[in-house]
């Protein structure tokens, strides 16, 4: 009676082949996801600085100045010179228009209305 206990090399060598092909099939998808998790935080986070800025201009009844944030690998474009505008006291911009979020590989736009309202596209 020869009892043996383990793998033998054909077993784990056909266990790693294994792991490498799922590995290698799985971290483009895994870059992919973090690229777009990336920009799309961002742009969340855009969404609640204009709403937090209308907030405290209703709030304090008095104007709330646009600050736009900075993100690490992530770039904002601001035609429309929304970063500086205010709300007012009645939580109305002074300005309309968006920002591009963007970082090479997907872009979203964050749009804002002279009704206050904000939205993401």
């Amino acid at each position: 009676m020869n009892h043996n206990k383990g793998f033998t090399l054909i077993e784990l060598i056909t266990v790693i082949s294994i792991v490498g092909i799922l590995t290698a099939v799985a971290v483009p998808s895994i870059i992919s996801w973090r690229s777009n998790w990336q920009v799309s935080g961002a742009a969340r986070q855009v969404m609640a600085t204009l709403q937090d800025a209308k907030l405290q201009a209703v709030k304090n009844n008095s104007d709330a100045t646009i600050n736009l944030p900075e993100f690490a690998g992530v770039t904002l474009t601001d035609p429309d010179g929304i970063d500086g505008s205010a709300f007012n006291f009645k939580g109305l911009p002074s300005a309309s228009g968006s920002v591009r979020v963007t970082n090479g590989k997907k872009t979203l736009r964050v749009s804002l209305t002279l009704a206050g309202a904000t939205r993401i596209n």
